[in-house]
């Protein structure tokens, strides 16, 4: 007999393979599923009981970032039309969307679905990617947003790869944020966690996590980058800290849109309230 937490991790699971199998399945006006891929904490391994389902909906179809652009409107209601046409069509409770995604809830749980462009696939190597978003006709800022779905598997392939510890401390840092209502996103979470790792790589996953939470008490100081894809040092130069760079988008600051004040008080809040693991 299954307990509480592993039916829900079987209900969850069993909605992705639902949503998956649907979207596969689009093929109009010009437009078919090339991929669907697992994003955010979902693809990268790093999910807490509560994390909603990110996919992320390569179509053939498009020829470049820009098709994309003018496309995505008509693209969205192709994946929604997918959905509402589907036998599962009553557990899905629509929310209001965004630019670059459909959202909704499906028994519960939120779930984001962006139609992207292989622009790796394209393009060959992220150098030739970083290149064309230097050239992009909005500039490299708007480059940062419209790229940023169809370079989801280089974002999963550097968070998935890490070890268990960095992962265990994530989750906790998630299930923290969660609890005290507070505004960054799990990716920029998954950042810090891999970022103090490599600089204190034998430390437990408790020791990680309370050094994590350091180094978020000190929002204000945060200076993160990482070399995997990119040399971070040609996008920093001029960057005021604080700042969390993504590893596979060098022009998007993840940290940009997150209350870093609020992010430093609420940590410095943690240890004032003496939580030792």
């Amino acid at each position: 007999m299954r307990n509480g937490r592993d039916c829900a991790g079987f209900r969850f699971r069993s909605n992705v393979d639902k949503l998956v199998r649907c979207l596969q399945q689009i093929s109009e006006d010009g437009y078919n599923v090339k991929e669907v891929v697992k994003g955010g904490s979902l693809g990268k391994g790093t999910a807490t009981p509560d994390s909603d389902i990110d996919l992320v909906v390569y179509l053939n179809g498009l020829r470049s970032i820009q098709d994309l652009e003018d496309a995505r409107p008509d693209l969205k209601r192709l994946i929604k039309s997918a959905i509402k046409h589907s036998t599962f069509s009553h557990q899905i409770e629509w929310k209001k969307g965004t630019t670059f995604a459909v959202k909704c809830r499906m028994n519960g749980t939120g779930v984001d679905i962006l139609p992207a462009f292989d622009v790796l696939g394209e393009l060959g190597t992220p150098a030739a990617v970083y290149k064309s978003m230097k050239r992009y006709p909005g500039g490299p800022d708007e480059a940062a947003d419209q790229y940023s779905a169809s370079l989801t598997k280089l974002q999963r392939n550097f968070v998935r790869k890490t070890d268990s510890t960095v992962k265990g401390a994530t989750r906790m840092l998630k299930e923290w944020s969660k609890e005290n209502d507070v505004d960054i996103s799990s990716y920029c979470l998954e950042l810090v966690a891999i970022y103090v790792d490599s600089r204190n790589p034998d430390l437990s996953q408790e020791d990680l996590f309370r050094k994590c939470m350091g180094r978020l008490a000190n929002c204000h100081a945060l200076c993160i980058a990482f070399d995997e894809y990119y040399d971070s040092d040609r996008y920093t130069r001029y960057m005021d800290a604080p700042y969390i760079l993504d590893p596979a988008n060098p022009y998007k600051d993840t940290l940009e849109h997150a209350d870093w004040k609020e992010v430093s008080r609420d940590a410095n809040a943690y240890f004032r309230e003496d939580n030792y693991y």
